[in-house]
């Protein structure tokens, strides 16, 4: 299921400081993100993979952003988020985690949390910040 673009359907939203909050529908590539390879360690993924996962570089993301809602395309991954909203239980491959998406502390960029959550404790927090708009 592709996600549609949506440029000029969104509702002007604005920040703390009264800034306008971007769009972020469009197409990116990641550019870092906070603890990865301590994420895929706590999974069980190996010193190798864990290598060819960052080897690969910049991964492809489609996002589709509509007032508060945000809907994120990466791989086989589809998620949709409200932003500042509850945290959204996923499970992948045996592993169960909690995603989130907020907006930084700058009211203009966003952020989307992974928690990794083993036997009901939290055990590991991965952040993706940083984009490149493609």
């Amino acid at each position: 299921d592709k996600l549609r673009s949506v440029a000029g359907r969104n509702k002007p939203r604005r920040g703390a400081c009264g800034m306008a909050k971007p769009n972020f529908s469009g197409v990116y590539s990641l550019k870092s993100s906070e603890n990865e390879d301590a994420f895929l360690q706590a999974q069980g993924v190996g010193w190798v993979l864990r290598k060819a996962a960052k080897a690969v570089g910049s991964k492809r993301v489609v996002v589709e952003h509509v007032d508060d809602i945000l809907k994120i395309k990466a791989g086989l991954v589809d998620l949709e988020y409200e932003i500042g909203g509850e945290a959204i239980p996923t499970r992948f491959m045996g592993f169960e985690f909690t995603d989130g998406c907020d907006w930084h502390s700058d009211g203009v960029s966003l952020c989307q949390t992974k928690n990794l959550i083993i036997d009901g404790d939290l055990r590991l927090k991965k952040r993706d910040s940083k984009c490149n708009r493609l």
